[in-house]
């Protein structure tokens, strides 16, 4: 198993990509953006797993798009990387 960063509990979304913050914070489950988006479950859950988990996924171009259109711009290609490498806002600033 990959240690935590930050020691933050594994169910933090401050250790996730800011995808997950973004659906932690409108109450919007996996099913429900499976749905919206036209993946599985399985499949947006590893999009949202912390950025150490060997499991954790970086959605393909077309995926990207689609998740840009739905959230409105909120979520771009950038909020799929740490912050340290993206440039991104770290998700404790987004959250705050």
């Amino acid at each position: 198993m990959a240690p935590q960063q930050s020691g933050m509990p594994p169910d933090s979304p401050i250790c996730r990509p800011a995808f997950a913050v973004w659906l932690y914070a409108r109450g919007i489950s996996r099913e429900q953006a499976a749905g919206a988006l036209d993946l599985s479950p399985i499949t947006v859950q590893r999009y949202c797993l912390p950025f150490d988990n060997d499991d954790r996924r970086i959605p393909p171009p077309a995926v990207l798009e689609r998740i840009v259109d739905w959230t409105g711009g909120e979520i771009t290609p950038a909020d799929f990387y740490p912050p340290h490498l993206s440039g991104a806002k770290s998700d404790a600033e987004a959250v705050a």
